[in-house]
Order: structure tokens, then sequence, then C-alpha cells
């Protein structure tokens, strides 16, 4: 069964990677440069859609027994046991740290877009933060279907 499930497009992300897409693209349409230059501008177009791709959206999922999350169609995965859970919080990320997936001081951020997260901590002492544009409601399912188990 599902508690919660919320899929937050990438946005931000998005919003960031196309417009040096277009500048490639238009680099490599206006300016005919020497072979090797093609390549780079080819791979490097290559990376920016594959991240666009991977990165477009997070979706966050809680069942009877885990909290998941997916990032784009799904090839980056994270899963949690809600037993392992010891405590949520509301809270904001910094700008500096950026969007996809970064260590931080309140250990690793999974994100596509805005600042707003919700930090666990787990009893084993990890920790990691969870961006979403719907914090309390992320917050009040985990705290609901926690008090179950």
């Amino acid at each position: 069964m599902i508690f919660y499930e919320h899929p937050q497009p990438g946005t931000a992300i998005i919003l960031s990677i196309l417009p040096a897409i277009a500048i490639i693209i238009i680099l490599g349409l206006t300016q005919p440069p020497p072979k090797p230059v093609n390549f780079m501008l080819i791979a490097v177009l290559a990376i920016l859609v594959v991240c666009t791709i991977l990165f477009s959206s997070l979706t966050i999922r809680i069942t009877e027994t885990e909290l998941r999350l997916h990032f784009g169609p799904g090839f980056i995965r994270k899963k949690v046991a809600l037993t392992d859970i010891q405590q949520a919080e509301i809270t904001t990320t910094k700008f500096i740290y950026g969007w996809g997936i970064h260590l931080t001081p309140q250990g690793w951020l999974y994100n596509v877009s805005g600042f707003k997260a919700v930090a666990f901590k787990l009893k084993n002492g990890k920790q990691f933060v969870l961006g979403t544009d719907e914090p309390e409601k992320l917050y009040e399912a985990i705290k609901n279907v926690t008090r179950r188990s």
C-alpha cells in the first residue's frame, strides 16, 4: 500500500541545463571548428542531455515499510526502511548545495528544484535530506506511517 507519492518536476535543473545545451548547439551549427572540437561539443552535449533526463524529476514514495525515491526514469534510486528512521524534520537547504545529489553537512542531499526539504536521521547515525516542493505533506506522511509501525 502506498501512503504517500509525489513526483516533483526538476524545473531548476532543466532550466539550468537547457541554456547550455542551446549554446552548444548554436556553436556547433554556426562555427565549423576542427574535428576534435566537434567531438568535444558532441560529448558535452550528450552528457548534458543525459543529466537532464536523469534528473528531470524526483519521485518520493512511502509504503507500509519503506521510504523510496528515484530520479527521472528511475535509474538513480534509494530506499530506506521506515523502521530505520529515528527522526525527521522540515528544513531549508542552502543555495550553494545546488541540485542533484550532493554531500552536505546534513548528510546526502537529493533534490531537483527549490530549497524546501525534509531532513532525516537514521538510527545508525547516518543522515540525509530530501528536497521537495511539499515538505509539510512529506513530513506528516512519515510521521503518520512511522507511528503505525
